[in-house]
């Protein structure tokens, strides 16, 4: 092309929009202008350019541009920050269900300090864990299935006092005291203890997020403007479903308050003793700390907890855990394949907290007895890796990983202690399951499994061999089971961001808004007798109180008058005559 045709081409309509805004980026670029000015010059000067020359200069002028607006556009994180993730008085399965958001937050730059009962190391370079108390020296030999058996109404009102010495060691321990000194971008606890360590929060007057692994009571959320009716919410700890009939809601009504007002008057003065003894006596109320949080991660779905009223500032991060599963250990896939495994196998796990191999052995014999007669493999974890008269289609393992058996595709039937974090992994990869609850939540946790269809519930402490064997042939056989596991597992699946990406997302927006203030409601300024309008209801219920009785004196009146006026004409009558 010559140099006429080329002058030409600048001058066409589209050539000079890009030139004008090559000249525009230059402006703040300067690696632009020395392209752009070379393409500007030649078009307001009327000088001629080669075509070599013309490309290059617009080339790199293009590429520089699209790699400016690219980096404009993109999503940027928060800037790097320090935070708290304070859970020592947690459980094991709780600590693992906030791995993967610790890690994700790790991942996006921030520095994470953990502090900890369970040394579980996290690999990473910007996760430092501290762990002042072990599980065992806050709640005991609590992995021996026998000693669950009758905890019930003691868990539901929980004796705190039990909990407070650890707390002290917490405080007091070495490694600890950094902690205690150390200013924060952010601090986020468990809701479950974490009263006790509201000092700390607020010495470090940072921005902080309240975390719960579980379906939260009101006690938790009466600082909130959050209430859920008993009407069709359960108490997590009650063995009810979200349609309870009336002595159900009766029961449910009494133990929600019953557990509101038992908080109230014996964990928050202890909380509150045992940080004042620690930080001062100067540090304010609980409740007066905990209406400037941030928000609340909840661990809920409704596919397993039920639907339930939220605040904005209430975030719902149920299945956290959860994950794709990944191909099994090479000694395991040939063990459970469809070649080793043409039937197919069952897992049967009783979770972290408990250890199977604490079962009684009259219970422990049920389950072999039946398991001898199935044709499938039974994978069980088991502590111990040794068991008397094991049938040869059981295998034992001191370890598994879960959800890559869940998500095995040779899987038929998972036979489960029903926690939450199991239940919600039984529903994301679409097993049908067979619980027996032993405390806790479970109870409510399989009751739920069994309403929506995709298993069935029994009673470990009380089940016959023919029961059970019953139970297994009828999910493996019945196919209503399996469909409706994996019809719940898409609907669960079925998000607009994952669990992960949703907590994630919230924590990195505190941080960006300064504690994200617009978040909270005016309900948290309100006292209980507002919040619950008793003001209200006892302002109206006066005011017709009065009217009554100004109707009834007005009717009194009228009557009386009418009486007294009938009264004087019969009088009057009578004189008459």
């Amino acid at each position: 092309m010559d140099g006429v045709h080329l002058h030409e081409a600048i001058y066409q309509p589209e050539t000079l929009i890009l030139t004008i805004l090559l000249h525009s980026f230059s402006v703040h670029v300067p690696r632009i202008q020395c392209h752009s000015h070379c393409i500007v010059n030649s078009v307001l000067e009327k000088n001629f350019l080669s075509l070599n020359t013309f490309k290059m200069h617009t080339a790199h002028c293009f590429k520089i541009c699209v790699f400016v607006f690219t980096f404009l556009i993109t999503p940027r994180h928060v800037e790097n920050a320090k935070i708290l993730f304070l859970i020592p008085m947690s459980t094991r399965s709780e600590k693992h269900f906030f791995e993967p958001l610790i890690l994700k937050l790790a991942s996006n730059g921030h520095n994470m300090t953990v502090v900890t009962n369970s040394p579980d190391v996290l690999h990473h370079e910007n996760v430092k864990e501290i762990v002042p108390i072990s599980v065992e020296e806050i709640y005991g030999n609590v992995g021996d299935i026998g000693n669950v058996q009758d905890l019930g109404w003691d868990l539901i009102f929980l004796d705190m006092k039990a909990y407070m010495g650890p707390v002290d060691k917490i405080y007091t321990h070495p490694d600890f005291q950094p902690v205690l000194n150390e200013k924060y971008d952010l601090i986020m606890t468990n809701m479950f203890f974490g009263q006790a360590f509201f000092g700390l929060i607020y010495k470090n007057q940072a921005p902080f997020i309240l975390l719960h692994t579980m379906a939260l009571s009101n006690y938790f959320l009466k600082d909130w403007g959050v209430y859920f009716p008993s009407s069709h919410i359960p108490v997590p700890l009650l063995d009810f479903t979200d349609r309870m009939g009336f002595s159900q809601r009766l029961a449910n009504f009494v133990v929600d308050w019953a557990v509101y007002f038992h908080v109230e008057m014996t964990h928050i003065p202890l909380y509150e003793k045992a940080y004042r003894k620690h930080l001062g006596q100067d540090i304010p109320s609980v409740k007066e700390i905990q209406k400037n949080a941030s928000l609340m991660m909840i661990n809920t779905h409704y596919l397993t907890t039920y639907h339930r009223p939220l605040m904005p500032d209430v975030i719902e991060i149920g299945c956290l855990h959860c994950k794709n599963p990944k191909p099994l250990p090479q000694d395991l896939e040939q063990l459970l394949g469809t070649a080793a495994a043409p039937h197919g196998f069952i897992f049967i796990s009783f979770g972290t907290v408990l250890k199977g191999s604490t079962l009684p052995e009259s219970i422990r014999n049920k389950f072999l007895h039946v398991f001898s007669r199935l044709k499938q493999k039974v994978l069980w974890k088991w502590e111990s890796e040794d068991m008397a008269n094991l049938p040869s289609n059981v295998i034992l393992r001191k370890w598994l990983p879960q959800q890559d058996i869940l998500g095995h595709s040779n899987l038929r039937l998972f036979i489960s202690h029903g926690g939450l974090l199991s239940t919600q992994q039984t529903i994301y990869h679409g097993v049908p399951v067979i619980m027996f609850p032993l405390f806790f939540d479970q109870m409510a946790n399989a009751r739920g499994a069994e309403q929506q269809g995709v298993g069935l519930n029994m009673n470990i402490w009380n089940f016959t061999e023919t029961e059970l064997e019953h139970g297994i042939n009828k999910i493996l056989h019945e196919t209503k089971f399996k469909t409706k596991a994996q019809l719940l597992s898409k609907v669960s699946k079925d998000q607009m961001n994952s669990p992960l990406e949703r907590a994630v997302y919230w924590t990195e927006h505190v941080l960006k808004y300064n504690g994200a203030p617009h978040l909270r409601s005016a309900a948290r300024e309100l006292n209980f007798i507002q919040f619950h309008s008793i003001d209200v209801i006892g302002f109206l219920a006066g005011f017709l109180i009065i009217a009554a009785l100004i109707v009834v004196s007005a009717v009194k009146v009228v009557i009386k008058y009418f009486t007294v006026a009938k009264d004087h004409k019969d009088h009057a009558k009578q004189k008459k005559h």
